[in-house]
């Protein structure tokens, strides 16, 4: 990998390190699901959905789309000793190997899959969702904050690491108000907070 990229892959995980804890809390007092199924779609070693398994009675599904963070994924689970209520599902790059309405609460931040395509994204977690379930996610990590770490990189790094890491707020909502669009979700809230730009999805029972 291009060393200008982990420079700033680096910069960005040390900023976010200790965050997982405090959305796991969030995540707990805002949504009060904790108990049935959770769903992480982060893709990043299941340090959000482990965060979440350890202040709630959710068993937790880690949606892990590469060897790499599925083998860092297996060495927390093991660490943290919660074999028999955190899983990493087989990796799928469009599908997401989980029932029809069966997740009472999907997760999710920093997600390359989501990212990548938000409409299909999008389809596949309200597609899993249970009725009344809820899915939180953050799109991006927070913008202020990332633009923090990219103004004070040299400029011979900055010079090569694409913008699009620090995409504005406003265009950000657009990206996702056009893909809400092309799927059948109806109920949901866009925000910017303390941590990213985060997107609400609630599906309603029938």
């Amino acid at each position: 990998m291009d060393k200008t990229v982990i420079e700033f892959s680096t910069s960005v995980d040390e900023l976010l390190k200790s965050s997982n804890q405090l959305i796991a809390l969030q995540i707990k007092q805002m949504m009060n699901i904790t108990r049935g199924k959770c769903l992480d779609v982060s893709s990043d070693g299941g340090q959000l959905g482990i965060a979440v398994a350890k202040i709630t009675d959710l068993d937790v599904y880690l949606y892990e789309t590469s060897e790499l963070a599925s083998d860092r994924a297996n060495k927390r689970i093991n660490k943290q000793r919660l074999g028999q209520r955190v899983f990493i599902l087989p990796s799928d790059a469009f599908r997401i190997p989980i029932e029809n309405e069966s997740v009472d609460l999907v997760v999710g931040i920093r997600s390359i899959w989501f990212i990548s395509n938000y409409a299909r994204s999008l389809n596949e977690i309200y597609r899993v969702l249970a009725p009344d379930g809820i899915a939180y996610i953050r799109v991006g990590s927070s913008l202020r904050n990332l633009k923090k770490v990219y103004d004070n990189l040299e400029h011979r790094v900055k010079s090569r690491i694409y913008k699009g890491f620090v995409t504005s707020r406003d265009k950000l909502i657009e990206q996702l108000i056009q893909a809400i669009s092309e799927t059948n979700i109806k109920n949901f809230k866009i925000s910017d907070e303390k941590f990213g730009v985060w997107i609400l999805v609630k599906k309603e029972s029938a």
